[in-house]
């Protein structure tokens, strides 16, 4: 349970690092 929670934040925090990073270009 915990460990599939980690691997979901873990996505989000992906997403939403690629979306920085289109942002910052």
């Amino acid at each position: 349970m915990k460990k599939e929670l980690i691997e979901k934040l873990k996505k989000q925090l992906k997403e939403e690092k690629s979306a920085l990073e289109k942002e910052l270009e």
